[in-house]
């Protein structure tokens, strides 16, 4: 059994995250492994470190696959300190040598991105994690202007895989490019992107899976599946391609599982997500919603908007995370 707990910038003793060095890695720290002030850890460990880079591991005694997340948060890319560095292993026996690398230098470069803070200095940004012994989701404001988008959501740990025993399960989550100050990047490299019909798998998110079915192979990408969807590209909870927001007729806000599609086929779901099928345009990180319809628990807002060219409706993205129950294994 594992147990579901919301950790927030507002708590008191919370974590400050700042455009420095480090400053994720305390952050997770104290989220993950020791905890703060009244708040219980999640249960994770972080079994190797080094000068501004730690690995974090999920629990095994949880039935976690025991994957690593690696985190250099040493201002070493073209962010600097606004930006932390990421990439999931499956084994490792010290900070910087690891096995199946996910995803592989070569697939992305810049390694997986977790941007904190739009300025290099020690400006408090806002943040939600929301996490249990074998996975947890990030939502950081990182104090950009609305203009270029400023809200970004990030993950790591294992899916609910419909896969029997699936040692591959293991997920990260987070943008592609590296940046100075201003816009940030891609509006599809997030959590938040979907894949459509899933008709085939993705080739421009920023959601990396170890291995696809077989086992066999590179780390692959995958996608959450929007049934109002009809642009694989748009994040979901958009404007784009989403139904009306409340929908016509029984004035509701629908939500579904979050659907893992990759490969032409499902892999399972994300544990504790729900994907928004109306428009979110405007719903600010952290607002929660209490019962939505089909589904006793709270959930409460995550949000990633990204755009290179400037913030518009089709890169306000949304998802939640119940934060009131156990998540499926």
């Amino acid at each position: 059994m594992t147990t579901t707990r919301i950790y927030r910038s507002t708590d008191s003793s919370a974590p400050v995250l700042v455009g420095g060095v480090s400053s994720l890695i305390n952050l997770l720290d104290k989220c993950l492994v020791d905890g703060y002030g009244a708040k219980t850890a999640a249960g994770w460990t972080k079994p190797f470190t080094g000068t501004d880079k730690a690995c974090f591991r999920n629990s095994v005694a949880a039935g976690g696959t025991g994957m690593y997340l690696r985190v250099v948060d040493a201002a070493g890319g073209t962010g600097g300190a606004r930006e932390a560095l990421c990439r999931a292993y499956l084994t490792m026996s010290d900070v910087d040598t690891g096995t199946i690398e996910t995803p592989t230098a070569a697939q992305v470069a810049a390694s997986i991105v977790w941007r904190k803070s739009n300025t290099v200095d020690a400006t408090a940004r806002p943040w939600i994690l929301v996490a249990d012994e074998l996975t947890f989701y990030l939502c950081i404001d990182t104090g950009t202007a609305a203009s270029e988008g400023g809200t970004g959501t990030y993950g790591a740990g294992d899916i609910a895989s419909y896969v029997p025993a699936d040692p591959y399960r293991f997920f990260i989550a987070g943008r592609e490019t590296q940046h100075g100050a201003g816009a940030q990047g891609s509006a599809v490299a997030s959590l938040l992107s979907h894949t459509g019909t899933m008709c085939a798998t993705p080739t421009s998110v920023g959601f990396w899976l170890a291995r696809g079915y077989a086992g066999t192979g590179d780390p692959i990408r995958a996608g959450l599946a929007k049934l109002a969807s009809g642009a694989s590209s748009a994040p979901v909870g958009t404007v784009l391609n989403s139904l009306a927001n409340p929908n016509p007729g029984t004035g509701l806000v629908y939500w579904l599982p979050a659907i893992i599609g990759l490969e032409s086929a499902i892999r399972g779901v994300m544990r504790g997500l729900y994907v928004p099928q109306n428009s979110h345009r405007g719903v600010a990180m952290g607002t929660d919603v209490v019962n939505p319809p089909g589904l006793t628990a709270t959930l409460t807002t995550l949000r990633h908007c990204s755009d290179t060219t400037g913030f518009n409706d089709n890169s306000d993205g949304h998802i939640h995370v119940d934060y009131t129950s156990a998540w499926p294994l």
